[in-house]
């Protein structure tokens, strides 16, 4: 079933925050291990899902699909409601015709990826991939944590999941 609570928006975005936060109480109290370890944890949880969301949205030609801003972009599927964070297929034919009375370039059909390889699409069935967020960018973020789990080094109790291959490869 579609995630329609934006799951992966919101571990992305509590990724960033909470490295942040561990970040902060580093350099404010150093020695405050007990917050800090508590800190690490919850930043190694949520570092092994994060690693799945960028697992189940890798492709090959990755870099060849064009990003779409994502502030403009949909942020949920047209047909199931579930949540649009990275990749997408977007409409890109003849609806264009369809609704250019009504000043619109497209249908603005957004499917994920799941509608679209069940066969759901827009009225002139034309839809072409389209990324919300560079790959690279994740990776960055994901070795960025990986770097900071690294430099709390063994002195705290918290475990950070190792860097899998992926992020080495691509980044």
């Amino acid at each position: 079933m579609p995630s329609q609570y934006r799951v992966k928006e919101i571990v992305h975005n509590a990724l960033q925050s909470h490295a942040r936060e561990l970040t902060l109480l580093r350099e404010a109290d150093p020695n405050n291990h007990e917050l800090i370890s508590a800190k690490h944890e919850e930043l190694g949880a949520l570092l092994e899902v994060f690693d799945e969301i960028i697992s189940s949205s890798y492709c090959d030609n990755d870099a060849e699909i064009p990003i779409l801003d994502w502030g403009d972009s949909p942020k949920s599927c047209a047909f199931c409601g579930g949540e649009l964070f990275r990749s997408i297929f977007l409409c890109s034919g003849g609806c264009v015709r369809d609704n250019y009375s009504q000043g619109q370039l497209d249908c603005g059909i957004a499917l994920c990826i799941s509608c679209y390889i069940d066969g759901r699409t827009c009225k002139c069935t034309v839809m072409s991939p389209r990324r919300l967020l560079p790959l690279a960018d994740l990776l960055k973020l994901r070795k960025d944590v990986h770097e900071l789990s690294l430099a709390l080094g063994d002195s705290h109790d918290g475990d950070m999941p190792p860097a899998n291959v992926y992020v080495t490869s691509f980044v």
